[in-house]
């Protein structure tokens, strides 16, 4: 889900082992937005991550999920296409 306030990712793993993952989100959410953990299973609930080149990274533990939301009040608007290339 993604609005021009609003944000959220919803990870999943699904192994027997912990994964570090890394979520590509260029286009949709800009680069510097923190996003934090609303809902975890199996995770840490006071998880934060911030989107640096148009990705965000994350580990998660064996058979875990967490759901990600932005800080209220970021903008999310994307930036404007390049002109005169």
């Amino acid at each position: 889900m993604s609005q021009s306030t609003e944000a959220a990712l919803v990870l999943i793993n699904r192994s027997s082992a912990t994964l570090t993952i890394t979520v590509p989100v260029q286009g949709f959410l800009p680069n510097g937005v923190e996003l934090c953990a609303m809902f975890t299973v199996g995770n840490q609930l006071d998880e934060t991550v911030q989107v640096v080149n148009g990705s965000i990274q994350i580990t998660l533990n064996p058979l875990s999920g967490t759901v990600l939301i932005n800080e209220p009040g970021a903008d999310l608007r994307p930036l404007a296409a390049p002109t005169n290339l």
